[in-house]
């Protein structure tokens, strides 16, 4: 939302009506020239499994009830623990995106990369 009398454009487009609806990846540029930039990634962090069966994506091992698991953006679920499916190996890769998997957040959306 853009104040009365507040100046915005989003990807490039001026907000008419004050408000949009903001989707990953836009760009926000405000009235002084600044720009900020929006994404729905968040920090890959280890999380107590709820869901149904499944298998981790690295070991291939069954994802139990309750057991520490860290899931890539794209969904897909590793084991966490010592040593962490997510973060196994030099340079550890998602098995279906090939993404970083590091918990240092190296894996996410940084808008400089697409420039």
């Amino acid at each position: 939302m853009v104040p009365p009398g507040g100046r915005a454009a989003v990807n490039g487009l001026p907000l008419s009506a004050g408000l949009h609806v903001l989707s990953h990846k836009d760009e926000i540029r405000l009235n002084d020239g600044s720009a900020i930039h929006f994404s729905v990634e968040v920090l890959p962090q280890p999380r107590p499994y709820l869901g149904p069966a499944a298998k981790c994506g690295r070991c291939h091992t069954a994802l139990e009830p309750g057991c520490p698991v860290v899931h890539c953006s794209c969904g897909v679920a590793y084991h966490h623990g010592s040593p962490s499916c997510f973060e196994y190996g030099k340079q550890p890769l998602c098995v279906a995106c090939r993404r970083p998997t590091r918990m240092d957040g190296s894996g996410l959306w940084r808008p400089e990369e697409e420039a």
